[in-house]
């Protein structure tokens, strides 16, 4: 059977094939975060579709993953970056120390500040939906094209300074802040939200219906965390 070919539009080539794309793939935080969105939606689907799943626990099994899920990616998105941020301070307070350490992640931080002020003056140019229309090529903005530039300029000049190997201490900040987030995420996954969610999951079944007066059968399934590093 011939399989019929699709043409993808070249905005959407272009940003698949985007080197910020790929530095959200790399990037710790964004894709444990995407993941989990995504077991958000996946793992009800599958208990949904599943036919050797008793029909009288399906929609309590569903409902409880989806909101211990989506409990999670909250926790992890409202914990990680202040832990993060605390661990990779520390880190690199240890590292400056080293006086040749030191001169590199000045460095990096002078480079990384330029790439951040270009990032909020990228998020100033417009609203959300305005700068995902102009990335499309779905709306004309100059504004916002301009800013977009700026911002791709600055991150590619911190990319190759990191990658640059006739400086590869650049990289210790990159390290850094990737283990800091790595850490953080592990901690907040694997021990922080499953404490929590009893708090947080369980009143909310009740409020829609789902206390031990009307539960039947009790859902057996486990959530399992899994880190992507």
């Amino acid at each position: 059977m011939k399989i019929p070919s699709i043409t993808i539009p070249l905005k959407i080539k272009e940003a698949m094939c985007s080197p910020r794309l790929a530095e959200i793939a790399e990037n710790t935080i964004s894709a444990v975060a995407i993941e989990t969105a995504l077991k958000m939606v996946g793992r009800p689907t599958f208990i949904i579709t599943d036919k050797k799943t008793d029909p009288k626990t399906k929609k309590y099994a569903a409902i409880k993953e989806f909101l211990y899920q989506g409990t999670c990616l909250g926790l992890y998105l409202g914990i990680v970056p202040p832990v993060k941020r605390a661990i990779n301070k520390f880190i690199i307070s240890r590292l400056s120390k080293n006086p040749a350490n030191a001169e590199s992640i000045d460095a990096y931080h002078a480079e990384s500040k330029i790439a951040s002020t270009a990032r909020k003056a990228y998020r100033r140019s417009g609203s959300v939906i305005d700068r995902t229309l102009s990335s499309l090529g779905l709306k004309k903005n100059e504004v916002i094209k301009t800013a977009k530039k700026e911002l791709l300029y600055a991150e590619k000049v911190l990319r190759e300074k990191v990658a640059d190997p006739s400086n590869p201490k650049m990289q210790l900040c990159k390290g850094s802040k990737e283990l800091s987030a790595i850490i953080g995420s592990v901690v907040t996954l694997a021990i922080v939200a499953p404490e929590l969610s009893h708090f947080i999951v369980h009143p909310m079944m009740k409020i829609l219906g789902f206390d031990k007066k009307n539960e039947e059968v009790k859902s057996q399934v486990v959530p399992q965390v899994s880190i992507k590093a």
